[in-house]
């Protein structure tokens, strides 16, 4: 389904702003404060004491921004205690909306608008605006308005920056003009925005959970060809190790370090300046890339471990440890690194790379991290380079390996292309949201009918 399946409005008028342009003639057009009745900044209180100053307090990570709703945690929303004469204009009711007031991100703007839909009262915490819909506007017109808005980047200009994080001037947000509906086709619109938004969240979730059943099937295929090689008929015996059972009886196990080397030369001088990071599921990349995943960038990089392409880059500390990757790129990364190469040529340690992919092992690798916290725990090479994996004879290694880059690359390949489906669904949802909230599509005596998505 397409938006040029949808019809337009008979009539309509220039709505005077740039990028709304054209709207129906009926439509006022006004400034986004005329749909509020209320707004009152939200209180973070202090620690709960278990007494009936205890309430909920909701938080932005609470908000689903694509449902544009508070997502209740499986553990409850965070308590805190707020006495009675500080809740006044504060006790969330169901259909407010609350507006992200301060926070975001470097890939992500501040600004985002949600529904509170809990039965259960509750307050928003002092980065949240509560805000309470006037007469005369529907509650869940004004969230997918304001997520068009959102999408469209207008609160762009309403946003302040101070010490990293964003601050939204909530005043010259609200005086952003918007096309506003009477509150009947309001209500149509949103009835008709709730329908299509559902079927295409399904779409999206089947998808997603393909996306796991290729993962899961990847991850399969590595730990039964590294554990169990690719002759079906091959006798087994007992490894011994408890993560890796039974292997062919012709194969030999040895120690990480009769496959692999600690590299410990340091970016003296410096060497390189490009600084890379491990990012779990995107492998080394170099540290400009990450976002705001990986590790803190040092300035003094000459104490940074050089790191060559084929070496493998293995997280020894804190959370994600075991994760590692495997470097296409020459760089220098952070002591928190374990950086290996080795022994033989690269193109025969490929398969020691994907005996690094069975999970047995990765969560073998972490438990023997030391440390009483787990942020506290780390691996140690001294310790990492005596525990046993398998070695199959060098041909079956490349056998295997070759097996592997294949099989894997097709699933990649598939898990690309579903997830460019997932991407296009989801824009072809914002857009038709814009489309609704904006008078470009006419959906009246739409929002009851059965169309495919």
């Amino acid at each position: 389904m397409t938006q040029t399946r949808f019809k337009s409005y008979p009539e309509t008028k220039d709505s005077g702003i740039d990028w709304l342009g054209q709207v129906p003639a009926y439509w006022d057009v006004s400034r986004l404060k005329s749909t509020v009745a209320s707004s009152q900044n939200g209180i973070w209180g202090d620690e709960p004491q278990g007494d009936d100053d205890d309430i909920a307090c909701i938080r932005v990570a609470d908000f689903d921004r694509q449902r544009m709703l508070v997502s209740e945690p499986g553990d409850g929303f965070t308590m805190r205690s707020v006495p009675g004469s500080q809740r006044a204009g504060r006790v969330l009711r169901q259909d407010d909306l609350l507006l992200e007031k301060s926070g975001g991100g470097e890939k992500q703007l501040v600004g985002a608008v949600v529904r509170y839909r809990c039965s259960d009262p509750a307050v928003c915490s002092n980065f949240v605006a509560r805000v309470v819909p006037s007469d005369g506007h529907e509650a869940r017109f004004l969230a997918y308005l304001h997520y068009s808005l959102y999408a469209a980047r207008v609160n762009l200009r309403s946003i302040k920056q101070n010490t990293g994080i964003q601050n939204l001037d909530e005043k010259q947000y609200m005086s952003e003009m918007a096309a506003l509906p009477p509150l009947p086709e309001q209500r149509t619109i949103a009835d008709f925005l709730d329908r299509e938004t559902a079927k295409i969240d399904a779409l999206v979730e089947k998808k997603e959970r393909l996306i796991e059943l290729l993962q899961e099937k990847r991850t399969a295929q590595i730990t039964h060809a590294v554990t169990k090689g690719l002759d079906p008929d091959v006798p087994m015996k007992d490894s011994g190790i408890e993560w890796l059972g039974q292997i062919p009886a012709h194969w030999g196990l040895g120690p990480i370090r009769s496959v692999l080397r600690e590299r410990t030369e340091k970016n003296e001088g410096p060497k390189t300046d490009q600084v890379l990071s491990l990012v779990a599921g995107r492998g080394v990349i170099p540290y400009e890339e990450k976002g705001n995943l990986g590790n803190k960038k040092s300035d003094d990089i000459e104490k940074y471990k050089i790191v060559y392409p084929n070496d493998l880059v293995i997280n020894s500390m804190n959370i994600g440890i075991g994760s590692f990757g495997v470097s296409q790129l020459y760089g220098a990364t952070s002591q928190v690194y374990i950086i290996c190469y080795p022994v033989s040529d690269a193109s025969g340690w490929r398969f020691f790379g994907y005996v690094f992919h069975h999970g047995g092992f990765q969560e073998f690798l972490g438990s023997f991290g030391k440390g009483i916290m787990e942020l506290r725990r780390a691996i140690r090479w001294g310790v990492m380079k005596n525990r046993r994996l398998p070695i199959p004879p060098i041909d079956e290694q490349y056998s295997i390996a070759s097996f592997l880059d294949r099989e894997t690359a097709k699933i990649d390949t598939l898990i690309a292309k579903v997830g460019e489906a997932i991407e296009g669904l989801k824009e072809y949802r914002t857009a038709l949201i814009s489309a609704a909230v904006t008078g470009k599509i006419d959906v009246r005596g739409l929002a009851g009918e059965g169309d495919e998505v």
